[in-house]
């Protein structure tokens, strides 16, 4: 587990690591910095698994140091690392992404460790998440809620320049007799397979989505007449 400390104290700093080799299970790697302009070069360097975020650095104090790190680095999970004074912006920074916060001298080893780890654990699982929100789970396809956001995106880019947007709306005659007569197992081999050829079919600047059973759709931007939508039909 690689986690990269960003605190200006050089003592507190040694305290934690100290803290966490003195716990006989204790897997991290842990990186120091000093500075919050030190730390995306770190992250750029050797990609960490999580921040631990001191909240009054020399060149970027409280929130604005959260702030600034989820906008640089949204796909890292973050745990504040606060004096006990200043619990109460670590749980401000919790209600805005944070994963949680962890007070100075006021945990053993052990305690940070597990916090530590389940930070990154609950960080995975939140992003599992999002991904099956977003995704269909079978071919990978975006599914109808990602669709429709560019289908809106896709409209009014196509206002702006005057052009045209195609939505080809696609089902399989028959498809039903697959799942009953060969098992649904291939019917799903079957699926993953279009999702493939269609997503071979299209150009990047389209998109292909899944919207359940045998139904697709197809968002064709950039277009100058319909004939171009009939020749990708």
């Amino acid at each position: 587990m690689k986690v990269l400390l960003v605190e200006d104290n050089p003592g507190d700093a040694l305290l934690l690591r100290e803290l966490l080799d003195d716990v006989p299970d204790n897997d991290v790697a842990l990186t120091h910095v000093e500075r919050f302009g030190d730390a995306l070069p770190a992250m750029i360097d050797n990609p960490h698994d999580l921040v631990l975020l001191d909240l009054s650095l020399p060149d970027s104090l409280g929130l604005e140091s959260f702030w600034r790190l989820r906008q640089e680095m949204n796909d890292i999970p973050v745990v504040i690392f606060t004096s006990s004074d200043d619990e109460q912006v670590a749980s401000t920074a919790l209600k805005s992404g944070a994963q949680d916060y962890v007070v100075k001298g006021g945990l053993d080893g052990a305690a940070i460790l597990r916090t530590l780890r389940h930070a990154i654990d609950r960080h995975r699982t939140h992003a599992r998440l999002q991904r099956l929100a977003h995704q269909d789970s079978l071919t990978q396809l975006p599914n109808r809620g990602p669709f429709e956001d560019r289908l809106d995106s896709s409209l009014a880019s196509a206002r702006r320049r005057d052009n045209l947007v195609a939505v080809h709306f696609l089902d399989f005659d028959g498809f039903k007799k697959i799942n009953d007569s060969q098992s649904h197992q291939v019917g799903d081999v079957v699926l993953r397979a279009v999702a493939e050829r269609l997503n071979q079919t299209i150009r990047t600047t389209d998109t292909v989505a899944r919207f359940g059973g045998d139904e697709f759709a197809v968002i064709q931007t950039d277009i100058d007449e319909p004939k171009a939508a009939a020749i990708l039909a």
